[in-house]
């Protein structure tokens, strides 16, 4: 049941939460319970109760791979399967946890800026990604290069204020 409070979350940013999330919780949960009773069955179907329960066989789901795939070479593919599990999990965790500080500072429950700095700020990062800052000031340093003679140009040809416009100022 973890990450039913990370999918709540995530559901603010849907367009029409409240006719959206419900039945689309439900349909999952029951995709899901479906799923779980169809393993059951099967993997009673192949291995034996008493062999599933007994630890000296191996786990319940090598016993039930072995029984029902016995050339498949699970022991080079489970592992990625996990790994591929871990990701999504991570992935959709650190999804929620930005929302949630943002969500918080929302409510001045956290300082807006006090987050942001923080979050963007090298003690936020291990030492292994602090290069990230490098590249970060790399690409900052392009943009103001790229600015520049844009800025330059707009003030002084054509005479206009360099700045974002209104949608409909742009078709005049």
């Amino acid at each position: 049941m973890v990450g039913f409070e990370d999918s709540v979350n995530m559901a603010e940013e849907c367009h029409s939460s409240r006719r959206d999330f419900p039945p689309m919780m439900l349909t999952g949960l029951g995709i899901t319970g479906v799923i779980y009773v169809l393993v059951s069955i099967t993997a009673v179907a192949l291995v034996p109760v008493g062999n599933l329960r007994d630890e000296s066989k191996g786990s319940a789901l090598l016993q039930v791979v072995a029984a029902g795939a016995p050339g498949l070479p699970f022991d080079t593919i489970f592992p990625s399967i996990g790994m591929f599990a871990e990701a999504n999990s991570a992935l959709i965790n650190r999804l929620m946890a930005s929302r949630l500080l943002y969500d918080l500072a929302n409510q001045d429950v956290l300082p807006h800026a006090l987050i942001c700095a923080f979050l963007a700020g090298p003690w936020a990062r291990s030492s292994d990604q602090l290069q990230q800052y490098e590249m970060a000031g790399y690409l900052l340093a392009v943009g103001v290069v790229l600015w520049l003679p844009t800025w330059l140009w707009n003030r002084g040809v054509p005479a206009k204020k360099t700045g974002f416009r209104e949608p409909e100022q742009l078709s005049g």
